[in-house]
């Protein structure tokens, strides 16, 4: 099991918005000998999102499917940046960021577009998973 929690009102926001067979594409920096770039850290299929009812600040959790669940090796991806700026999200606003910057565009949920959703699987069929 994968759980994510709400760490913002936006992304609260979006997580009510969540259903079972969602998918979360994650994204991390290259670590620390590529800092600068980018990878695909995993793709989290959504079994189902629970809303908490407790003095928890952020009472939204998405509880993913491990199985479903692919986690990709960075080790062996070369720079994710050319990807992302594809990206048309369903808000139309591209990632027009590089390197570090990148960080803050993606730091919230970010609804894909399905043009989007095909450059994802196509590039994580490519991958190596762990």
């Amino acid at each position: 099991m994968v759980s994510i929690t709400s760490g913002s009102r936006d992304n609260e926001n979006l997580l009510r918005q969540l259903k079972r067979g969602d998918n979360l594409w994650i994204v991390v920096t290259g670590g620390k000998d590529y800092p600068d770039e980018w990878r695909l850290l995993q793709r989290i299929n959504i079994r189902e999102v629970r809303e908490e009812h407790s003095e928890d600040e952020f009472p939204y959790h998405a509880i993913g499917n491990r199985k479903d669940s692919p986690k990709f090796d960075i080790a062996a991806q070369s720079n994710l940046t050319p990807l992302l700026h594809k990206l048309e999200f369903t808000s139309g606003k591209r990632i027009k960021a590089d390197g570090r910057l990148i960080g803050c565009a993606v730091q919230t949920i970010r609804p894909l577009s399905d043009a989007d959703i095909d450059l994802l699987q196509q590039y994580a069929k490519r991958l190596r998973t762990l």
